[in-house]
């Protein structure tokens, strides 16, 4: 079976299957990490420092692996969406 709309290339429905896999996969491996290991680790230091870091963790994994791909973007202070330029 094949998923297709006008003026897109065709999807096999094995490749949006392994999409949704791989995006859960990336989701909870990335909550494993910094609520799990990061957060739980820094909590001795106080619930806020742990929060506070372990999200700012979080925000910079982020941001270098928008610019991992060799392009420049701008991102938006409030919120870390990538804009290109």
């Amino acid at each position: 079976m094949i998923i297709g709309l006008k003026g897109f290339q065709e999807i096999r429905v094995s490749e949006v299957l392994f999409f949704i896999f791989f995006t859960l996969l990336v989701s909870f491996v990335e909550e494993s990490i910094y609520r799990g290991l990061i957060l739980k680790t820094l909590l001795p230091k106080g619930v806020k420092t742990a929060v506070i870091t372990s999200s700012l963790l979080f925000s910079l994994t982020h941001m270098c692996a928008g610019s991992a791909d060799g392009e420049e973007r701008q991102y938006h202070s409030a919120d870390s969406i990538p804009f290109r330029t």
